[in-house]
């Protein structure tokens, strides 16, 4: 189900994008579509699923394509960052933290998503890290154990240095 609601958050981006790119408020768009204002920011923050007949008013009111519209590219570097930390914050990895959502909001810098994505990034990094570790391991000892099954645990360095020190006890 996550993966639809992320789909859904990038069409309310471009909705978004595309609204604004023509100077409209969301009530003005909504007078053009003929669907209240808040219809279309549940829409537009990715609560809602929109019908094919409100895309196509939307895409004809804002002088756009619904092939445009339903484009899974961000329409900037803004929303692409607001998706992913969107995506982060819904990962597993964070979820297990018990840390409440960052909730982005206009006023919220660019160089702080950034820099919140850059924590979220570190912790997948450090969660993937720790998973391999102990696969690492068992592998390590599966090559050490038949390495010592193919001498048949015989080291000679090593019984030369243990009948040394039984000759001199």
């Amino acid at each position: 189900m996550v993966p639809a609601a992320l789909e859904l958050s990038t069409l309310g981006h471009r909705i978004r994008h595309h609204r604004l790119q023509k100077g409209l408020t969301l009530d003005e768009l909504g007078v053009l579509v003929g669907v209240a204002g808040s219809q279309l920011s549940l829409i537009e923050n990715g609560k809602r699923e929109p019908k094919l007949s409100l895309l196509q008013a939307v895409a004809a009111a804002t002088g756009t394509e619904v092939s445009d519209l339903i484009s899974g590219e961000p329409p900037n570097r803004r929303a692409a960052l607001e998706i992913e930390l969107d995506r982060a914050q819904a990962s597993p990895t964070f979820r297990q933290l018990g840390i409440a959502p960052v909730r982005v909001t206009k006023s919220m810098s660019d160089e702080t998503l950034t820099s919140l994505l850059g924590l979220h990034r570190e912790l997948q990094r450090r969660e993937r890290e720790a998973i391999a570790t102990p696969e690492e391991a068992r592998r390590a000892n599966t090559e050490l154990r038949l390495r010592m099954r193919s001498r048949d645990n015989y080291l000679p360095d090593i019984e030369r240095l243990a009948e040394k020190h039984l000759k001199a006890a």
